[in-house]
């Protein structure tokens, strides 16, 4: 099914609402803008339909210039490689929107980011702890992707509150945040009976420098140097994908030998960090 077959099913499910707008500014994806009030359920539709989970929920904040923050909802079509784009305005005095949580669990982790990030409120989602912006250290009010985000400002400290497993012969057991190795710092928290494993809960972020907000205000030459810095174990990955970014922008085209250069050199790296690992 292509996106022309998807904007037709929604159209069917829908009647009488009409996406705002549907762009296809490049050949393997699609933008469906669409109301607020229908885009919950058109999620869940997509979701059906292209039998994807969300692959990428996130927000832009576009307050300067419209006073609105635009939610995007990602999926993948994978019947003909292509993305599905579902996009909506939300007014920015009033950032909150319908939650996707209960109905796509992919989209859970994402709109909790969304949340700690920009204070834009998933209204019906469960679980709006945060992922790494940890309670003990960063206070409540301080949303940095905003884009008048400046200085961290005062405010109240709290306990992160792991999920509680009870029941006779339920244990804990922690693990972490600092480990033997390599691998960065992450707490794992085991809830068992015995053998059995009833929960694990992981805690990540311990190492969060806030990468995005840094590339903010950079030309391509300095991004890609900084993308370059976002994990040591996978430089080349992370400036190929930036690249991959600006070039599509742009309408670049590679020669075959880069193409062919960037597979050596991904695979260098891959092969690098399984011997490290293995020691």
């Amino acid at each position: 099914m292509d996106s022309r077959e998807i904007v037709a099913r929604i159209k069917e499910n829908f009647p009488g609402l009409n996406p705002i707008s549907v762009e296809r500014n490049f050949p393997d994806e699609v933008c469906i803008k669409i109301g607020p009030n229908a885009f919950k359920d058109i999620c869940v539709l997509v979701h059906k339909i292209t039998l994807s989970p969300v692959m990428m929920l996130f927000a832009l904040d576009e307050r300067i210039n419209a006073n609105k923050f635009v939610i995007n909802c990602v999926f993948l079509n994978n019947k003909n490689a292509q993305w599905v784009i579902l996009s909506m305005d939300i007014p920015g005095d009033n950032p909150c929107f319908d939650s996707l949580a209960k109905n796509i669990h992919s989209a859970s982790l994402f709109e909790r980011e969304i949340k700690e990030m920009f204070g834009i409120e998933p209204k019906g989602n469960p679980d709006l702890r945060r992922l790494n912006l940890h309670d003990e250290v960063w206070p409540q009010g301080n949303y940095p992707l905003l884009k008048d985000f400046k200085n961290l400002k005062e405010g109240n400290l709290s306990e992160y509150k792991f999920t509680r497993v009870e029941g006779s012969g339920i244990f804990e057991v922690p693990v972490g945040p600092v480990h033997a190795g390599i691998i960065g710092p992450g707490h794992f928290r085991f809830s068992a009976a015995g053998e059995p494993i009833i929960n694990l809960e992981i805690r990540l972020g311990f190492t969060h420098r806030g990468v995005e907000k840094l590339f903010e205000g950079k030309v391509c030459s300095e991004a890609v140097q900084l993308s370059e810095c976002v994990s040591g174990d996978s430089a080349f990955a992370h400036s190929l994908a930036f690249t991959h970014a600006v070039e599509k922008i742009f309408g670049l085209a590679v020669s075959e030998k880069s193409v062919y250069l960037r597979a050596i050199f991904l695979e260098l790296e891959r092969m690098y960090n399984h011997v490290n690992d293995i020691g």
